[in-house]
């Protein structure tokens, strides 16, 4: 995830100062990626953890699904698929690169695991050498500050104790705020790709459109398609998003990333997604159920399987719409989450100066 890596150094910057050097891994291949503005993100290949690894100060695995039980699945995929390998050399290459299975103890130690996510991790899908890998890595751990409570939750599990387990937020949220304003805040942006994208079921995709034109109609502002999911991993038409986003007083989305990039840019989001479903892929609407209790934003998100909101659509949009432009409900979600962000840096330094005292 693009907004995700491009987060890091900002992170760092806020934990650490200026005083740190570097070095991204990527367990595929050398990668450059063109960041604009002179910028480039560089990855090498992590082919050695063991020996790449052993002088660095801190290990940093940083967001997302990386460690969790799931990913291995989109890894496998992707793996076999560009370097023309059996399943099983997949399942090595993710074993041994993220979650460091032939590292020795002196490795792990200086492991920090930072905004992951571990909600999908199911008893009844984890394999045994997934699960004997993760519990030794989490254990061993210097420290471990997860993007949710459930996940922090589970990681403890894995730890066997809960100590210098913290919960923080997604890494996204330390991408550095686009500050200028664009245009006019006149028109609502919307993005679906999971629970009413163009894949989707009718019965799936109806009510929340439906939703979204009462929004429309009860705000008299025109709705936008922003697209979300078509920026990918290029770095300008990425940020082309954040300003088209920056252009809207409103955002309905069922898409986790849009949602918290509006967050960040303090852009009002409305997100929808179905709760009666578990969370067994990286893919689930639980993330984003929980990324917006975490913050005490539950008047923001809306169960498009939720029969008032299909029966008495008008009504709830009515609702919602009131929450979202409600100024001080906005200001105090904005400081709950930067209250987060800051429990996350200092979590972070507490670990590190364990590290080197």
């Amino acid at each position: 995830m693009l907004s995700v890596d491009l987060a890091f150094e900002n992170f760092c910057h806020a934990a650490l100062g200026d005083h740190f050097e570097v070095s991204y891994f990527n367990i595929e291949e050398a990668i450059t990626i063109d960041c604009g503005s002179s910028r480039c993100l560089h990855y090498e290949f992590l082919h050695s953890p063991e020996r790449q690894l052993s002088d660095s100060d801190i290990i940093v695995i940083w967001g997302d699904f990386t460690t969790s039980s799931v990913y291995v699945d989109d890894v496998l995929k992707h793996l076999v698929s560009k370097l023309k390998i059996t399943e099983t050399k997949a399942i090595d290459i993710y074993l041994k690169g993220l979650l460091l299975e032939e590292c020795p103890d002196s490795i792990l130690k200086k492991v920090l695991i930072v905004s992951s996510n571990l909600l999908p991790n199911a008893a009844c899908q984890m394999s045994t050498r997934y699960r004997e890998t993760a519990t030794r890595l989490y254990s061993q751990a210097a420290a471990i500050i997860p993007r949710d409570p459930m996940s922090a939750a589970i990681a403890q599990i894995f730890r066997g104790n809960p100590t210098d387990v913290s919960c923080g937020v997604d890494a996204a949220f330390f991408l550095a705020t686009q500050s200028a304003t664009v245009g006019s805040a006149d028109r609502i942006g919307f993005s679906f790709g999971r629970t009413a994208g163009p894949k989707s079921r009718l019965l799936r995709k109806w009510p929340v459109h439906r939703f979204t034109k009462a929004l429309s109609r009860a705000a008299s502002l025109p709705l936008y398609d922003i697209g979300w999911k078509s920026s990918g991993g290029d770095a300008s038409l990425f940020y082309e998003k954040l300003e088209e986003l920056r252009r809207c007083r409103l955002i309905v989305t069922d898409t986790y990333h849009c949602a918290i990039n509006a967050m960040r840019e303090g852009v009002p989001v409305i997100c929808v997604g179905e709760g009666a479903r578990h969370q067994f892929t990286t893919l689930g609407d639980k993330k984003k159920e929980f990324l917006f209790h975490a913050f005490m934003a539950q008047g923001l998100y809306a169960f498009s399987d939720n029969p008032q909101l299909i029966f008495s659509t008008h009504r709830v949009a009515n609702e919602y719409l009131g929450n979202a432009l409600d100024d001080t409900y906005a200001a105090q979600i904005r400081k709950n989450i930067e209250i987060a962000k800051s429990n996350q840096i200092i979590a972070f330094q507490s670990a590190i100066r364990k590290l080197v005292s």
